[in-house]
């Protein structure tokens, strides 16, 4: 449109200031059982991570608090709901992918164990 092609994804992705390894549950069959395992689908990945402010929500016997964070990442990766995502020693479970067209992927994350 103005003569001149701007490459969004490498934009974004310059602001991507960490590190995350992605892995995936599996299930693998040993001797006649399953046994379950995470297996690495990306390592080393270049990755922007978000938080909010945590929302409280409380009733008479329980205090619900949530965590809102999200990762930011290439478009071209692929994080399914269920991948363990560990960045800075803190491993969340992801939620579902959003793809923006050819500039970065978003995926909600929970801290594990709070999932």
């Amino acid at each position: 449109m103005y003569g001149f092609d701007i490459d969004v994804s490498g934009i974004i992705s310059d602001t991507f200031d960490k590190i995350c390894r992605v892995e995936r549950p599996t299930v693998v069959t040993v001797d006649g059982l399953d046994e379950y395992r995470n297996d690495i689908v990306y390592d080393n990945l270049s990755c922007a991570i978000s938080g909010s402010a945590a929302t409280i929500n409380t009733t008479d016997t329980v205090q619900h608090i949530n965590y809102t964070h999200k990762l930011f990442i290439a478009p071209n990766i692929v994080i399914k709901e269920g991948d363990e995502v560990t960045v800075d020693n803190t491993t969340y479970v992801a939620g579902t992918m959003r793809t923006y067209d050819n500039s970065h992927a978003e995926t909600m994350l929970n801290i594990k164990g709070l999932a």
